[in-house]
């Protein structure tokens, strides 16, 4: 161990500090390798409550998915797994096998909240080893922690923890292009109903040319509000006065530079759009485009694409490497790509929320209410 050679070191170096420095400087040596020696033993100490840990940890495999588990949460954690390997064997096919090598973890820990203690399931991905493959370390290990306060919502919450913990490396993997367009990792969760009203929702009250487009209909509008196509000019098309005021306010590091301070004053103090607008020509295009073009809207794009071209979807989509994003999806779906954004745009009119019915108890009170109180103003006299 490293601490047990620093303090073998030490102890042979110690006739040589007596006869070379002086107390003093024997001090500051000691004081110097002393927080080494406490970092490894700390390390070690570390390294051994881990593997004390998995000695009670017990390996799930379910389809490409490799948990380790708790031994308390193992039956869980398995009946999750299943579900969430089929999930990401539906979407991601064949490329789903990449999988195997690369494990995720699910520990049970003890939590203190408001003063009640807990307990939660910490879904994650190890950090990779010392000499793990090229690329490992870029997938990130973010964890997801399921609450068990609500014994109802556990095994759903732990479904999705692990179908999206599990797609990380599978983003990894992309190539630059679809990785950037992506944004974020795509999950092998389907998309809810709520989801496609949310998009929905968003698209209705952004307010922009490119929204009211893509909402009546018009393909070219849809393909820019997606990403597939780029604005001709985002600042205008993908932003309403208003917007581009709040965009340009909530970038003050980037925009409030000391050459153009007052410019930015006048855009956000002043309500000036064309200082607004001059202003947004200084951010990039892409930054430009998470407002105009969201991640929620462009993932569900995605997983109804895939789901059109039905089996290999996905192989075909990485294997397209090189061609506009617009092409690759459609080769993906297995039709024209003005087709699939058209085909698209009325999955999306099924997110439309309905108008909310009246109950019939409250439009009977409400009728009652009418009826009473127009009986009741027919008894009465205006000369009373």
């Amino acid at each position: 161990m490293r601490w047990i050679f620093l303090a073998g070191t030490f102890l042979t170096a110690i006739p040589a500090i007596g006869r070379a420095q002086s107390t003093a400087d024997a001090r500051a040596e000691l004081d110097r390798l002393l927080p080494e020696w406490r970092a490894a033993r700390e390390a070690a100490a570390d390294g051994e409550r881990l593997r004390r840990r998995d000695a009670g940890a017990t390996l799930v495999e379910r389809g490409h998915l490799r948990v380790m588990a708790d031994s308390a949460i193992v039956g869980r954690v398995a009946s999750a797994a299943a579900t969430a390997s089929a999930s990401l064997d539906r979407v991601f096919g064949t490329e789903a096998a990449m999988l195997t090598g690369y494990p995720l973890v699910a520990l049970l820990h003890g939590v203190v909240q408001n003063g009640d203690s807990t307990h939660v399931i910490r879904v994650r991905r190890p950090e990779p080893l010392a000499g793990a493959r090229p690329g490992a370390g870029r997938i990130g290990s973010q964890e997801r922690v399921i609450s068990l306060r609500d014994p109802h919502a556990v095994d759903g919450d732990l479904v999705r923890a692990l179908e999206a913990a599990a797609s990380l490396p599978l983003h990894a993997a992309l190539d630059d292009d679809l990785r950037l367009w992506l944004r974020s990792a795509l999950s092998a969760t389907p998309q809810s109903q709520e989801t496609l009203e949310g998009a929905y929702v968003d698209l209705a009250t952004a307010s922009t040319d490119i929204s009211r487009r893509c909402l009546a209909g018009d393909v070219l509008g849809c393909r820019k509000a997606l990403g597939l196509t780029p604005a001709d000019d985002p600042v205008m098309e993908g932003y309403t006065a208003a917007q581009r005021r709040m965009v340009v306010q909530g970038n003050v590091a980037l925009l409030r530079t000391p050459g153009r301070a007052a410019e930015f004053d006048r855009c956000v103090v002043d309500s000036e759009d064309t200082a607004c607008i001059a202003r947004l020509r200084e951010l990039s295009i892409e930054r430009l485009a998470s407002s105009y073009s969201p991640t929620v809207l462009r993932r569900g794009f995605a997983h109804w694409a895939m789901a059109q071209g039905g089996a290999g979807a996905y192989s075909r989509l990485r294997a397209s490497a090189g061609l506009p994003i617009a092409e690759r999806f459609a080769l993906a779906a297995g039709m024209p790509a003005d087709s699939l954004v058209a085909r698209w745009h009325g999955h999306l009119m099924t997110g439309r929320p309905t108008t909310p019915s009246i109950p019939p108890l409250t439009a009977v009170a409400t009728l009652f209410w009418i009826g009473a109180c127009g009986a009741l103003s027919l008894r009465s006299s205006r000369w009373r």
